[in-house]
């Protein structure tokens, strides 16, 4: 299997397969429709660059 950025498109079709609504969230005041966040697993250094800059733009968006 090979795995790359789009991968996502995987993860939203398994949980629409389950009933569940899913959405790809690109910007944080697409937060405020949504009641759940699935971030996916990966490389451990890109994960966290990713979330300490998600963090920080959330942040900004909440203040």
């Amino acid at each position: 299997m090979n795995i790359d950025e789009n991968y996502f498109i995987e993860h939203i079709k398994h949980l629409k397969s389950l009933n569940c609504e899913a959405v790809e969230v690109k910007k944080c005041e697409e937060l405020d429709d949504i009641s759940g966040i699935i971030l996916p697993g990966g490389e451990s250094t890109t994960n966290l660059k990713f979330h300490e800059y998600f963090l920080n733009m959330c942040n900004q968006y909440a203040n």
